[in-house]
């Protein structure tokens, strides 16, 4: 069998790995260099390198569970209904909620918590977070989305986050209170989810409440941040990052075509490496798995 073989029964394993989480039968797998992003039920994650190098693994099974998970979890209707209008507010929101989708799994299966854990950890560095960061260089949206993460599975934040949890935790705490500690016994309930982050949005100036934004006339612009927002010029922060979000996750306004639920982009997360040719062609069509995977040689394993 030629070289590719090992790839080619990782990306079959994966593809319906993901279908098998998401209880989605239909869902379309891609892999390429493009940024990873969900789109309803198209998938598209890196190209996994030639090696299957173990760190490069990780990330791209990491992706794939949270994708799956999202899908498997998450309701956009609820999500759109919730989403608050501030940029940093939607940044840090998106964050939470998609700490809550993949807590579902991760206190279910030890396998996805790892590969979980290992993407983040990856996404980190690839950002250049470090130990000595300030609250400029630091998005707040990430410190609450690891701080979510923690309080619905009790694991601590990758190493390469915690500088960015450190410049903000006690600041958040000061805040919130016991709220955060509250999500745990609401992570399968997305409304009261969302429900209870809008408020700690609130506590932490990030955005007005929800019922405040109703009353509103439809202006779209960012209200201002009053005397408890973030300080030090971290009110734009969500432009800078991209989205910003714990997970560094968009959601693609305006781009949805016609019966797709949303899309979501993981920035930062290309696997580095060199793709032919080949690969390059065949990122762009979908990963059909044709029979049975080898568990011999498949190099993925969820748990």
């Amino acid at each position: 069998m030629n070289e590719r073989e090992p790839i080619e029964e990782f990306k079959r394993a994966l593809t319906q790995t993901m279908r098998s989480i998401a209880e989605e039968s239909e869902l379309t797998v891609t892999f390429g260099s493009e940024t990873p992003s969900l789109n309803g039920l198209r998938a598209r994650l890196p190209q996994p390198a030639r090696d299957l190098d173990p760190v490069d693994r990780q990330n791209v099974r990491g992706q794939s569970d949270s994708f799956a998970l999202r899908l498997a979890h998450h309701d956009e209707t609820v999500n759109a209904q919730m989403m608050p209008r501030e940029s940093e507010a939607r940044a840090s929101f998106t964050a939470a909620e998609d700490a809550r989708c993949e807590a579902l799994g991760a206190r279910d299966m030890k396998g996805i918590a790892r590969n979980l854990a290992d993407m983040h950890e990856a996404r980190c560095i690839k950002q250049g977070y470090h130990d000595q960061m300030t609250r400029d260089d630091a998005p707040v949206s990430e410190a609450l989305g690891f701080m979510v993460r923690q309080a619905l599975t009790g694991a601590t934040p990758p190493p390469a986050a915690k500088g960015v949890v450190a410049v903000w935790q006690n600041w958040i705490t000061e805040r919130v209170g016991d709220k955060l500690d509250n999500l745990a016994s609401l992570v399968d309930d997305q409304q009261a989810f969302a429900d209870v982050t809008r408020d700690i949005l609130v506590d932490l100036g990030l955005s007005e409440p929800a019922g405040d934004l109703e009353n509103e006339d439809g202006d779209d612009g960012d209200s201002e941040d009053g005397d408890n927002g973030p300080e030090d010029g971290e009110g734009g922060q969500a432009e800078q990052q991209d989205g910003g979000s714990s997970e560094d996750m968009e959601m693609g306004d305006g781009e949805m075509e016609e019966g797709d639920q949303e899309t979501v982009q993981m920035e930062g997360e290309e696997v580095d490496g060199e793709v032919d040719g080949e690969e390059a062609g065949e990122a762009a069509q979908p990963y059909a798995p044709d029979g049975a995977v080898n568990p011999e040689k498949s190099a993925y394993n969820v748990y």
